[in-house]
């Protein structure tokens, strides 16, 4: 984003940047660097939600075997293997397809040693499912 931006002149401009509870400053950073003002607001939360919440969710998770994890943010990996009480990530996804929607989500995988499967190139839900549709189209080539 910042790098799109380098044409433009930001000097003065307030920005507002609604983000998760625990947003990243690289884009907040980045854009007073160049000038602007600005503002953020933590719009949600990425606390755990109750076990009673979840129960059914996991359950069905435990009499299942999903072809694929989807992971669109670092803490929705952190969250999942805290909830299903993984201490093994890489024991645990080693016959799983794993997907993650950019490089931050990435890095946050690979760090616990899991191997990624798909990354899009576009770091959107929409290019996410592009690229999982590629992913298993060209699988069964």
């Amino acid at each position: 984003v910042i790098d799109e931006l380098e044409e433009y002149d930001l000097k003065g401009k307030l920005i507002f940047i609604p983000r998760s509870a625990i947003g990243r400053e690289e884009l907040p950073e980045g854009l007073k660097k160049r000038g602007a003002k600005i503002k953020t607001a933590s719009v949600y939360n990425i606390g755990l939600p109750s076990d009673d919440t979840i129960r059914e969710y996991k359950d069905k998770l435990r009499n299942s075997h999903p072809d694929l994890f989807v992971f669109t943010s670092p803490s929705t990996f952190q969250n999942f293997l805290e909830i299903q009480s993984i201490f093994d990530p890489v024991d645990y996804f080693r016959n799983f397809t794993v997907a993650v929607i950019g490089p931050t989500t990435k890095a946050a995988v690979e760090k616990k040693k899991v191997k990624v499967d798909i990354i899009p190139s576009e770091y959107t839900i929409n290019g996410l499912v592009n690229s999982i549709v590629e992913y298993y189209q060209t699988e069964k080539n």
